[in-house]
């Protein structure tokens, strides 16, 4: 599953999304340069280079790829670059407990506790983030091998706090089997109910209805409605051609570009045969705005979107 996963990344490169820079990025980048100039001091620069060199990447590049930065850090310092590490790892520490990590004060007093690893948590919980507060007209892709990472994320999408506000939008599920505890904030069909239909368009046509329905309950519009499916595969494994399954994609589509909602399609790759990753997810990715990966989570985005949103922005601004 790993080199099908070096796929995904390739036809995310191919159709130009790009990953979300986050902020920690910015603080990894920034702590590495201060830490080099504070413990190396008038020699930062030329080590800099000579690190840059071994890999062929430009300084930004380096500084906000831990673990290159890491290994041509001990290629040319051997042991003498622990205290820089320790100094990244006191900073990154700080940031992520700041910003909502989960890391217990037994983590930060173990010893074995890397870099990489609190970077990778930090990833988490701004990718966790991202899901949380997905604003409106957004129509996105997680793409998961793992029921741990699935059920995290569509926990997010649905966070707690949105039940408990009076004017929560409505929230809906298209799930495998129907939840046996289903919260009662929380509409839901099945894939059988869908899938037992007479016909294709049958189908497509109650879920149509079904998606406007839980719209419907969303009176005071102040945030989106939200609806998610568990795994868009299961079209396909259930007799939808891969152009049946782009229409169905389309139909969502227009759903978050004409209403106040987002969507949320996870596919459990694990299902799909790496012989047809190529020509069945190129169309099915393109179809949605951004992409949420699994292990680690991240977060792409199509680049005409991202280019479209700033300047939104900048107009609002």
């Amino acid at each position: 599953m790993h080199s099908a996963k070096f796929r995904y990344l390739s036809i995310l490169d191919e159709l130009r999304y790009l990953p979300t820079v986050y902020l920690s990025d910015h603080a990894l980048h920034d702590s590495i340069k201060d830490s080099l100039e504070s413990i190396v001091k008038s020699s930062s620069k030329v080590l800099l280079h000579r690190m840059c060199s071994i890999y062929g990447l430009s300084e930004n590049e380096l500084l906000t790829n831990y673990d290159l930065f890491e290994r041509s850090l001990y290629r040319i310092l051997g042991k003498a670059g622990q205290p820089i590490i320790g100094r990244i790892k006191a900073d990154m520490l700080r940031y992520a407990v700041m910003n909502g990590s989960e890391i217990t004060a037994t983590d930060i007093l173990d010893p074995k506790l890397t870099v990489s690893y609190v970077l990778k948590d930090i990833q988490d919980t701004e990718t966790f983030a991202f899901v949380r507060n997905v604003p409106s007209c957004q129509h996105i892709a997680f793409l998961y091998t793992n029921e741990f990472a699935k059920n995290k994320i569509l926990s997010e999408f649905f966070h707690p706090q949105l039940a408990e506000d009076p004017e929560a939008p409505s929230l809906g599920l298209i799930s495998i089997k129907t939840p046996k505890n289903l919260s009662a904030d929380l509409f839901n069909i099945s894939y059988d109910k869908l899938l037992n239909e007479t016909s294709k368009d049958r189908a497509k046509k109650r879920l149509d209805a079904w998606i406007d329905h839980v719209h419907s309950f969303n009176k005071s519009q102040r945030l989106p409605t939200r609806i998610a499916e568990e795994d868009a595969t299961l079209w396909l494994k259930n007799g939808f051609s891969p152009d049946e399954d782009l229409q169905l994609e389309k139909m969502f589509s227009s759903h978050t570009c004409d209403t106040n909602m987002s969507i949320l399609c996870a596919f459990d790759i694990s299902k799909i045969a790496e012989s047809d990753i190529n020509s069945l997810m190129k169309s099915i990715i393109s179809a949605h705005d951004c992409v949420i990966l699994d292990e680690p989570p991240a977060v792409y985005t199509r680049a005409t979107r991202s280019i479209r949103d700033k300047k939104k922005n900048h107009h609002s601004n």
